[in-house]
């Protein structure tokens, strides 16, 4: 007796043709997932790269920073100095300017005073 799951088996060549179907889509897929890991290879490899050279360039700016920190507080001090010497400067100036004030007011008051005398 022909049982109902014999009568709906397919003939040989049409599981064959599925078989081998299934056998190139599996490796389209293969070779999809290959070329895939190689562009992820890639890509990893390539932003290792750059982190690595921005590593590079933050290790060399490092020492440049402590460089221009110290060369800053130098220049301020320099600065400090210089502004210090004018104050100095200014000081005295006003100083002298002060003193030879002080010598006119006292001629003029010996003038004044030979003068009543004469």
């Amino acid at each position: 007796m022909i049982t109902r799951d014999v009568m709906a088996l397919k003939p040989y060549h049409e599981i064959e043709a599925a078989v081998n179907d299934l056998g190139q889509k599996k490796d389209c897929c293969l070779e999809k997932l290959q070329k895939e890991e190689e562009l992820f290879k890639t890509t990893l490899n390539n932003r290792a790269q750059d982190f690595i050279q921005i590593r590079d360039v933050i290790n060399m700016l490092e020492p440049m920073e402590e460089e221009m920190k110290l060369h800053t507080q130098n220049l301020n001090k320099t600065v400090d100095k210089q502004l210090k010497a004018l104050r100095l400067k200014c000081i005295e100036e006003a100083n002298e300017n002060s003193n030879e004030s002080k010598e006119l007011v006292k001629d003029i008051n010996d003038l004044k005073t030979q003068l009543n005398i004469n």
